[in-house]
């Protein structure tokens, strides 16, 4: 009988206990090694491309600017490549709980001048990856 008291104390205390930890990945990580490659004044939007693998935006293209609209502004010539890490972590005993979620985004734009050559370039790192 002590036995299953010692069972039955031990279920509970797995029921008041939980804990959980995840990673979500948001696009696929940026080609870093790859951009010394480009040259502002001489690398073109295509060789960046070529380079970088297709943009999760293209601002100009969403403009109408092969439409005849006026001149893009600066920010609606830029190509934007970007790679997100979600973290989760979570414990509870009893009537404690511990929560934490951290997100962290790896962005690199490069803006084009009017002849489609990089005008510049902006990368902001936080996953280290």
């Amino acid at each position: 009988m002590r036995g299953w008291g010692v069972r039955c104390g031990l279920a509970a205390l797995v029921l008041l206990f939980g804990c959980a930890t995840g990673t979500e990945h948001f696009g696929s990580p940026l080609r870093t090694d790859r951009v010394p490659q480009i040259e502002v004044g001489k690398t073109t939007r295509a060789e960046v491309i070529s380079l970088l693998g297709p943009p999760v935006r293209d601002p100009h293209a969403d403009k109408g600017a092969d439409r005849g609209d006026a001149e893009p502004e600066p920010v609606d010539r830029a190509l934007y490549w970007q790679y997100r890490e979600h973290h989760e972590r979570f414990a509870s005993v009893i009537l404690v709980t511990y929560y934490f979620q951290e997100t962290l985004t790896d962005t690199l734009m490069v803006v084009f001048d009017d002849r489609d050559v990089v005008q510049a370039i902006a990368l902001e790192q936080e996953t280290g990856k």
